[in-house]
């Protein structure tokens, strides 16, 4: 090869080293909700600190450390900044879910997350925060009927930031002139229709059937017409089915769903037979109706009750169902005299103060039967 075509030759190029930094690809930072597994969260400062907290009788939440609103944390349009004592402001939710009768704990792992429910079984979650020099106080729907739960979440962020504990009045829609008005007949031929259609459902294998078959018996024995339908609900296979619910134990389930369900069902059954009884009751035929109804005084039923009613604190829905029970089957001596052997004063005692702590509608409900039972 000549010199000139040496010099012609092409140099092949190599790859040359450079500084460069590996990363991953881009992607929005975590996301995370009231209820899932969240990173750890930084604390309030210390302005939000407090070393002892003024904790009222009322209150079943203790709030320490304060967690700061993590970053990019959706907070849900039921949400309210609030400037105060963290605990303050705890105390003030717990006395409004006490009055109005909402069941309430506090999550063991999660601090300023408090877990309740409504008697309708609307489950939600209020948790606090701390964010610039305030409080953060959000209220989370988990299950059940929006409207109702829109209802409780206005009065909880109204108690948070005004302290205003009283429960709002219930609107009341009269139903127009122009509409002809059913007559007292034919108001109990559709209680009588909406018995056999509840019946039917009871009577399916499917959970979610007699679960709206237990809920329809509960609007039944609500309805203007309840004292005719009542008596019907207490006989026969409707009041075997309501017995069966609401004496049924939810240890022996083999599943959550199905342990939530025996829950649910024993609730409704429960309140089925108090308001069939106070229907009755209000008509004068309860003693007569018992005398011929051994299921309702049976020994075992009144066991059941008793303990529903000891369970209060962890069970304040059942309990304040249980009580109303005993209360109208206290017309009968045999029940009585069941009560007074079981010392069942003691347990209704205590649900007293349960209720004079966590629910109003216990408490009060509680009393009632204590001074039943003293007067006998």
């Amino acid at each position: 090869m000549s010199s000139n075509d040496q010099e012609r030759e092409i140099v092949e190029d190599t790859p040359h080293y450079r500084s460069v930094m590996i990363a991953g690809p881009l992607s929005a930072p975590p996301m995370p909700r009231s209820f899932a597994s969240v990173r750890p969260f930084k604390t309030a400062p210390q302005s939000l600190k407090h070393e002892k907290p003024i904790i009222s009788g009322a209150a079943v939440w203790s709030v320490a450390d304060l967690p700061s609103l993590p970053a990019a944390y959706f907070l849900e349009r039921s949400s309210v900044y609030v400037e105060g004592d963290a605990q303050e402001i705890a105390n003030r939710i717990c006395d409004c879910l006490r009055k109005q009768s909402i069941a309430a704990s506090c999550d063991g792992d999660d601090k300023n997350l408090l877990v309740a429910e409504t008697c309708d079984c609307v489950k939600f979650a209020v948790r606090l925060f701390a964010d610039q020099g305030k409080i953060v106080v959000e209220v989370q729907r988990k299950c059940g009927c929006s409207f109702q739960f829109r209802e409780t979440a206005r009065a909880v962020l109204r108690s948070a930031a005004k302290g205003d504990t009283t429960e709002a009045p219930k609107r009341k829609f009269t139903m127009p002139s122009c509409i002809p008005r059913d007559t007292l007949e034919q108001q109990q031929q559709r209680a009588e229709s909406g018995l056999e259609v509840a019946l039917q459902q009871l009577c399916s294998d499917r959970l979610d059937s007699q679960l709206i078959g237990m809920e329809s018996l509960e609007q039944v024995t609500r309805c203007e017409s309840r004292g005719h339908v009542s008596k019907k609900v207490l006989e026969g296979s409707c009041l075997e089915k309501v017995l069966s619910a609401a004496q049924a134990d939810s240890t022996d389930a083999r599943c959550d769903i199905e342990e939530q369900h025996i829950s649910v069902m024993k609730r409704r059954a429960i309140t089925v037979l108090a308001n069939a009884l106070c229907a009755i009751s209000k008509l004068n035929e309860l003693e007569v109706f018992l005398e011929g109804c051994a299921q309702l005084k049976s020994e075992s039923f009144i066991c059941n009750l008793v303990e529903t009613l000891r369970e209060a604190s962890t069970q304040p829905h059942e309990a304040t169902q249980a009580a109303r029970c005993m209360q109208h089957l206290m017309a009968s001596k045999d029940v009585q005299s069941v009560l007074i052997e079981m010392s069942a004063i003691s347990v209704v005692s205590d649900a007293c103060t349960t209720g004079a702590s966590r629910s109003t509608l216990l408490e009060q409900e509680s009393k009632k039967l204590k001074m039943q039972l003293s007067s006998v």
